[in-house]
């Protein structure tokens, strides 16, 4: 450090290219975030079993900083891994599913098959409502319980292109979920007939 000419010590010059380089990498990494959304991360796969969520994350470094003076080393800096925590799926009994015969002639009885076989499954389906008829079969479900309308989804035979965000108001003539967090518009798609 060499005082300036008021004295005072001046090191601004590395500094401000360590400051400069954190900001740039700050940057980087939020366009990469932002780019990316702000999903999970996970790939989410059916197999045997049901749903297996996998988890992913991402490390960035820097190279060493060159100082401006020749003869000094800067230390090397690193951005620290960025993960992103995977919430993991909620046990079926946690899962209040209300499923609604929206079958093109509702078809008596296919509402109550699927709450059966859900509930053999372990989720704790409600006493099935009916509804107005829909082309293919949706699985509403609440705000953060995405994973879990999927994985209904998957066990009536469907898949997360049948999944959809919770509508307000609700479809008609459904008026009630009765603390349901999953709503199941069965149609002709993936009602069981019997």
């Amino acid at each position: 450090m060499t005082p300036g000419s008021d004295g005072i010590a001046r090191t601004a010059g590395p500094a401000a290219a360590r400051g400069a380089l954190l900001v740039a990498v700050a940057i980087i990494i939020g366009v990469l975030l932002l780019s990316r959304g702000f999903g999970d991360g996970a790939d989410a796969k059916s197999g045997e079993g049901g749903l297996t969520i996998t988890e992913s994350s991402t490390t960035t470094t820097t190279e060493p900083l060159q100082s401006e003076n020749a003869g000094e080393a800067s230390p090397t800096e690193s951005v620290p891994t960025v993960s992103v925590p995977i919430v993991p799926l909620r046990p079926p009994n946690e899962v209040k599913v209300l499923v609604a015969n929206s079958t093109a002639n509702r078809e008596p009885g296919v509402a109550g098959r699927a709450r059966d076989d859900l509930i053999a499954l372990g989720y704790n389906a409600l006493a099935p409502e009916n509804g107005n008829p829909v082309a293919q079969t949706v699985v509403h479900f609440a705000e953060g319980w995405e994973a879990e309308a999927t994985a209904v989804a998957e066990s009536l035979g469907g898949s997360a292109a049948n999944i959809a965000p919770m509508p307000t108001p609700l479809p008609a003539p459904i008026e009630d979920l009765r603390t349901a967090t999953i709503l199941v518009l069965l149609s002709d798609d993936l009602a069981k007939t019997g």
